[in-house]
């Protein structure tokens, strides 16, 4: 919308060449940024995968277009939850985000996942909006495939 009035203003900048340029640029790039932003998520609504998996050997992240796949237990430093606003995120602090972030082959995704790592010391934000989870529920399930509990001597069954 910003963007489509700013593309609005440069056409009715008369006699007004910068102006006119200026928020045509403007204009433009916020709607091609914002409109990819709104495919991609689109999309991932359209694929109904889940946005998370948890296994014994580690997690699948699938939640948003800066999903990181992936990801084993032993490459988690530590697990945060966060929150910015009315957004809330667990954040996964790995141990070499490097390597994360140089599997990515697409570049601007692994731009913007250096832009996170640079900003949260993490690649991998998880918005738990996109999951059907509360975060102490997640937080456990997290625990319990992590740090599974070995039966007592004599208790196997």
């Amino acid at each position: 919308v910003l963007g489509a009035g700013m593309i609005g203003l440069a056409l009715n900048a008369k006699n007004h060449l910068l102006a006119q340029v200026v928020f045509f640029t403007v204009g433009l790039a916020g709607l091609l940024f914002f409109g990819l932003i709104a495919v991609v998520h689109l999309l991932k609504l359209a694929k109904n995968k889940p946005a998370l998996i948890i296994t014994d050997d580690g997690l699948f992240d699938n939640s948003s277009g800066l999903s990181a796949g992936f990801i084993k237990w032993q490459d988690i430093k530590k697990l945060n939850f966060t929150r910015t606003g009315n957004q809330a995120s667990l954040v996964i602090i790995l141990k070499n985000p490097g390597n994360y972030i140089d599997r990515e082959s697409n570049f601007l995704k692994k731009a913007a996942m250096r832009i996170n790592n640079k900003m949260s010391g993490s690649p991998v934000h998880i918005p738990l909006s996109y999951l059907d989870i509360d975060w102490p529920t997640l937080s456990e399930l997290i625990a319990n495939k992590r740090f599974p509990q070995k039966p007592a001597a004599g208790q196997e069954g």
